[in-house]
C-alpha cells in the first residue's frame, strides 16, 4: 500500500508511505542508497517533490549502501532505520538504527569481510556522507577470511560496551577502531 502526500496545489510531493513487506531500489552505480526493504516505510522529500531528504525503515529494515568506486556496497540492517540525507539527496549524511543492528562490510582483496553487531548505530558526517558510527550495547566487530594462496584463514573477534569508527567518506573502510569498556579480543 502506498500513500503519496502532495503539495496544496497537488504539484509536488511532499512525503510517501509505503506499507506491507516495502522495498525502494535506487539507480545502479549511483551515490544514493542502492536497496531499502522494510516492513514499513516513510520517505520526505524537499519542496522540488522529486529530492529525497529522509528515509524512516520500521521492522526488519535493511538498507544498503554503495561501496568506493569499483568495490561491493555496505548493508545495515536493523529493527528500525533512520536516514537523513545531503541536500542533493543522494548522500547519506546521518543514519541510527536501533535492534539487532548488523553491520556488513564486505571482504576486498586482502582485507577481510568485516561484521558490527549492537544495540543501537550512530553514523554521522557532511555533505561527502558518514565519517563517524557510534555501535552501542554489546558491540561485536569480527573479521573472516577463508584461507588462500599464502593468505591463512582469518577469525577475529572484538567485544565491548561501546565501539567507535572513524571511516572514509561515505561509511567506505575503516580508518580507525576504538573499543569503549569491559574489552574482549580472540583471534
Amino acid at each position: 500500500e502506498v500513500t503519496a502526500h502532495l503539495t496544496e496545489d497537488d504539484e509536488r510531493m511532499t512525503h510517501m508511505e509505503l506499507r506491507g513487506n516495502s522495498g525502494i531500489t535506487g539507480k545502479p552505480g549511483g551515490s544514493g542508497p542502492q536497496d531499502m526493504r522494510a516492513k514499513d516505510i516513510d520517505l520526505v522529500y524537499a519542496e522540488d517533490g522529486r529530492t529525497l531528504r529522509s528515509a524512516r525503515l520500521v521492522e526488519n529494515a535493511s538498507v544498503q549502501l554503495p561501496g568506493e568506486k569499483g568495490k561491493a556496497g555496505r548493508r545495515i540492517a536493523g529493527k528500525v532505520i533512520t536516514i537523513a540525507l545531503a541536500p542533493d539527496g543522494s548522500t547519506v549524511t546521518n543514519l541510527a538504527a536501533n535492534e539487532q543492528v548488523q553491520v556488513d562490510l564486505p571482504a576486498d582483496g586482502d582485507t577481510p569481510a568485516r561484521r558490527i553487531r549492537s544495540t543501537s548505530l550512530l553514523a554521522t558526517g557532511a555533505t561527502e556522507g558518514i565519517r563517524e558510527a557510534t555501535f552501542s550495547g554489546d558491540a561485536e566487530y569480527r573479521e573472516s577470511r577463508a584461507a588462500r594462496g599464502k593468505l591463512a584463514a582469518l577469525d577475529r573477534t572484538a567485544k565491548a560496551a561501546r565501539l567507535d569508527v572513524l571511516t572514509k567518506p561515505g561509511f567506505g573502510d575503516i580508518e580507525q577502531a576504538t573499543f569503549h569498556t569491559n574489552v574482549h579480543f580472540r583471534d
